[in-house]
């Protein structure tokens, strides 16, 4: 990609090819559907046989660099939180799935949170299926029925938003080199029972402690627990995250 500082605008050039015709055509078409002050807004686009051409608005610094200022304080942290669970929010009304939520794909500038690149957006699946086996070619970082071939849906963009509600408090550090269903137990903890795929065949090992137990206040580590649950169906919807997001950065405001 290239930016015009001068415009505030984004130039992406695709070569058009089998491979990444589909990832390219649900971008224009997601962007060109969806407005929402926390979603990067497609400004044009230009297309031939072997290129399409791709304008947005410069929607600032990836997440990671952005909330390593040391200028960023605790309230405006949850702020951030807060727009992004509204852009996602938005999404899921709106009958997609970003599927892809990750720091790198999250902007910010002055402020302003925006949620970026959606190749890999889908339509929203309402009958989910699950296999009962290991899969490990699921990406880093998913929820955990993703390793047993379940199809994508709302609830897997709400495992991510917790993953990123960390990493906007304390930083990435945590999921350097995260990779898998043993790394999820060491952060989330060993799982329930009567999950609707067999995660117990994994030979998972129990961790003494995980991550979660150390996250303060109560009130946060309540929220990523209700969050990251196992079960999909288990997850805090966008709309009970906003309420208590919200009461988190009025209490960080005034603390």
């Amino acid at each position: 990609a290239r930016v015009n500082k001068e415009t505030d605008v984004v130039i992406k050039k695709f070569n058009l090819t089998k491979s990444n015709i589909g990832y390219i055509v649900r971008e224009l078409s997601v962007l060109k559907y969806l407005e929402h002050e926390n979603i990067i807004n497609m400004l044009d686009y230009t297309a031939d046989n072997t290129e399409i051409t791709l304008m947005t608005e410069y929607g600032g610094q990836i997440l990671d660099d952005y909330i390593k200022q040391k200028s960023v304080k605790c309230f405006q942290k949850y702020d951030l939180i807060h727009q992004l669970v509204l852009g996602i929010n938005f999404i899921h009304k709106s009958g997609y799935i970003h599927g892809d939520l990750k720091s790198n794909n999250i902007v910010v500038k002055d402020g302003i949170l925006k949620i970026i690149d959606f190749g890999f957006c889908i339509t929203n699946i309402s009958n989910n299926q699950y296999l009962n086996k290991c899969n490990i070619t699921a990406v880093s970082m998913s929820s955990p029925e993703i390793y047993f071939g379940l199809n994508w849906s709302i609830y897997y963009d709400i495992w991510t938003i917790g993953i990123l509600i960390y990493i906007i408090i304390y930083g990435t550090r945590e999921f350097n080199g995260f990779s898998g269903l043993q790394d999820i137990v060491n952060f989330v903890g060993y799982p329930e029972d009567n999950l609707p795929y067999n995660i117990y065949s994994c030979n998972l090992n129990k961790s003494e402690t995980k991550t979660l137990d150390k996250i303060k206040p109560a009130l946060l580590k309540n929220l990523l627990i209700s969050i990251m649950q196992y079960h999909p169906e288990k997850r805090m919807s966008t709309y009970q995250i906003l309420e208590i997001i919200e009461s988190l950065k009025i209490s960080a405001k005034y603390t």
